[in-house]
């Protein structure tokens, strides 16, 4: 019997571990091939990936998902729906503005700020649908979530290579066009699954669902508008700066996307007990700490190329822990402490934005990530009375926050 059930578990996070690989292949896949449409082009669609992606990341899985797998009885999925494409729709006009106010020295958001606004509306429907998935996935179907960007990056690849072969300056819309007439067909399809829920009745903590809302929605401004922001910033270093470093990172997230993501949508359900502890956490918060020192020390000595491969090694490892202390927070219904860690996260966030358009660099773009993860972990370990994880996470802090202000 047990053993029949982990054969089961074992076969379905294969499955969306399969799935979620796919989907990151595609996605670096489109965005390496859009060089082929000019440098400055390639900047413009690394930014409108990112707003196109926002809200499913923000506010889908970081809002709604974490809201809705503590309780089985939410039925809010039609607002939270109308709140996610609403989002993605004013994203690229807040980071239009954004570029505008800093006097930005890249143009590649204004000669090319339609694809930006295209990306966001493709980002809409994108959002409607991740609403239905993550009704599947707390329902013990995780597979459409793990899958859901694969037809759309794929859509986009296709529709670059054509304008790349037949106009690439006449055509260069097309593949944004492309990207969003996907996601427009996905929320179509999207908006008539997971129908079903796993159970019924009047939810009763409805104080405290109100306040993780709250809480979880403040978080998006840190964990999608901030994001959008960095990169913008980043463009500014050189044209193709943006393409290459959204690339690099999104080769390391994907470590991320397809191994510790696929088994938090596998094992956090309304049918499964949640138990994690914070030792996975703290190893890999203490070993970015030692690698942000050691960035440091080997730039400071003239080992330029070897300090930014351990930089990464900084930046990828809290990108891993922090899922799981944030998702067990969340699971657990810690609703001041969600609170809290949104509004410290959100305080520190942009105070690194306007560091990073004062003086853009690769360390500095890391760093943003960091430091946001730094403080994730030292909220949800103070909330989770794990001391040692709140240490670690204080010293990551910290050395981000130089690597940051030092960046090269």
């Amino acid at each position: 019997m047990l053993r029949e059930r982990l054969g089961r578990v074992n076969l379905r996070l294969g499955g969306v571990m399969a799935a979620t690989l796919a989907s990151q292949g595609a996605a670096a896949a489109a965005l390496a091939a859009t060089p082929l449409l000019g440098l400055s082009t390639s900047d413009a669609y690394a930014i409108g990936l990112q707003i196109g992606n926002a809200s499913l990341a923000g506010v889908v899985i970081g809002v709604v998902y974490l809201l809705a797998v503590g309780r089985p009885w939410f039925d809010q999925w039609r607002r939270w729906a109308v709140i996610a494409a609403g989002f993605s729709i004013a994203l690229p006009l807040v980071v239009i503005g954004a570029n505008a106010v800093s006097r930005h020295t890249s143009d590649s958001l204004f000669v090319r700020g339609e694809v930006a606004l295209i990306f966001g509306l493709g980002g809409a429907a994108l959002a409607i649908a991740g609403v239905g998935a993550v009704r599947m996935a707390c329902q013990g179907s995780p597979m459409w979530l793990a899958s859901l960007t694969i037809a759309p990056n794929v859509s986009m690849l296709i529709a670059t290579l054509i304008a790349w072969r037949v106009d690439r300056s006449g055509l260069s819309l097309a593949p944004a066009i492309a990207w969003a007439a996907t996601c427009g067909a996905l929320a179509t399809f999207g908006s008539r699954s997971g129908a079903r829920d796993a159970s019924d009745g009047v939810a009763p903590d409805a104080d405290s669902q109100g306040l993780q809302a709250t809480a979880l929605a403040a978080g998006v401004i840190t964990s999608s508008v901030f994001p959008s922001l960095y990169i913008t910033a980043i463009s500014g270093i050189r044209a193709g700066a943006a393409t290459a470093l959204f690339l690099v990172t999104k080769v390391g997230s994907s470590f991320v996307g397809i191994t510790v993501n696929s088994v938090l949508l596998v094992r956090y359900n309304w049918a499964s007990e949640r138990r994690v502890t914070g030792r996975s956490s703290l190893i890999l918060t203490s070993a970015a700490a030692v690698a942000a020192g050691i960035a440091l020390l080997l730039h400071t000595s003239g080992f330029r190329g070897a300090s930014y491969g351990v930089a990464i090694v900084w930046w990828l490892c809290p990108l891993v822990a922090a899922p799981l202390i944030l998702r067990e927070v969340n699971a657990r219904r810690m609703a001041r402490t969600v609170m809290a860690k949104a509004a410290a996260d959100m305080i520190v966030s942009a105070g690194t934005v306007a560091v990073l358009f004062a003086h853009p660099s690769f360390t500095g773009y890391l760093a943003a990530f960091a430091i946001s993860q730094a403080v994730t972990m030292t909220v949800g370990g103070v909330g989770l009375r794990n001391r040692p994880l709140v240490a670690a996470s204080l010293v990551l802090l910290v050395v981000s926050e130089i690597l940051l202000v030092r960046g090269w």
